[in-house]
């Protein structure tokens, strides 16, 4: 339990993509990450030999990981961030807005993801863009996400030391309200109380961005 605990993921805003910065944040609330690094390496299957090929080419490489986490109202939008388009309004609190727009692809944001283990060995994923985020809530219990991620590259690297642990509200489904209106309507308006017993919202990002949602109730 102490190791696992020990384990950080911490992320840093991108201006361009694949230049590392420092992180700005420690990411709260998350049960379980990995990061690998993916090389994809043709072999030419020459003919008139039996032996290997002596001819092998990496022809494709970057970083990929995954991130599971209870939901905070706090960093629920990173993970947003990643993959859609992000506005927000009001000053604390404030109100995040996730939209998919159907007419222009959706600017997200772009992090370096810092990580290290309880022994040390500190890396940095550069570029890292969310490619699937999912996020569930059952009755009775907290909000869940789960966060595939696409990267550039992976580095050793330095964690930035600066950063603490934060106060954070996890997102309980005794939170979560149900609405239900018409198509065309204006969303958000008309709300069916004490019926929700789970949900499931997943968002992929494709050449057309795809969201499937399913709710369960009485």
């Amino acid at each position: 339990m102490v190791a696992t605990r020990m384990r950080q993921l911490q992320l840093g805003q991108e201006t361009t993509w694949g230049t590392g910065v420092a992180a700005t944040a420690r990411l709260m609330g998350v049960t379980d990450f990995s990061f690998d690094y993916a090389d994809t390496v043709e072999v030419i299957d020459e003919m008139g030999w039996l032996s290997p090929s002596s001819i092998a080419r990496s022809v494709e490489v970057h970083a990929e990981g995954s991130i599971t986490a209870r939901a905070t109202y706090e960093d629920i939008m990173y993970f947003g961030a990643g993959l859609v388009a992000l506005s927000s309004a009001g000053t604390g609190p404030y109100t995040w807005t996730f939209a998919a727009p159907t007419t222009a692809a959706p600017v997200p944001k772009i992090y370096t993801m810092e990580f290290a283990d309880a022994d040390g060995a500190p890396y940095e994923a550069d570029g890292c863009l969310i490619s699937t985020l999912s996020i569930t809530g059952e009755a009775g219990g907290l909000w869940e996400v789960q966060a595939n991620v696409l990267g550039e590259t992976i580095v050793q690297a330095a964690m930035t030391t600066s950063l603490n642990t934060r106060d954070v509200n996890a997102i309980a489904m005794s939170d979560t309200v149900l609405y239900l209106d018409t198509w065309g309507g204006t969303m958000g308006t008309t709300s069916v109380g004490a019926t929700l017993i789970s949900f499931a919202l997943e968002i992929q990002h494709q050449p057309a961005p795809e969201a499937v949602c399913g709710v369960d109730h009485a």
